[in-house]
């Protein structure tokens, strides 16, 4: 367990309060042998978009590349200052209330 009174409080106000977090738009893929959703790109700013178009897009360049990719989806998520996405997992009912459509 982490002990709070020992992070730096600048970054534990990041991580309690939602300081420095804005929404990107992610794509993920169903991992069926777990029943969750997880990125399908690396949790790299540079795979985490700001513009739906661009995100949508690049999810049909990269539908079917990989086993598991067959369909692919795009949805909001929380993300770090610096582009990172806050999660790499995500519950069936988060995506389909966070999915965002062409």
């Amino acid at each position: 367990m982490i002990d709070k009174d020992k992070i730096d409080p600048e970054l534990r106000a990041t991580i309690e309060y939602g300081k420095g977090l804005r929404k990107r738009f992610v794509i993920v893929f169903y991992e069926a042998d777990f029943d969750y959703y997880a990125l399908a790109l690396t949790n790299q700013g540079r795979f985490h978009f700001d513009d739906k178009k661009e995100a949508l897009d690049t999810a049909e360049v990269f539908k079917g590349t990989y086993k598991g990719w067959e369909e692919l989806r795009v949805i909001e998520a929380e993300c770090y200052d610096h582009g990172d996405c806050c999660r790499t997992i995500f519950t069936p009912e988060y995506v389909e209330e966070h999915e965002v459509k062409p």
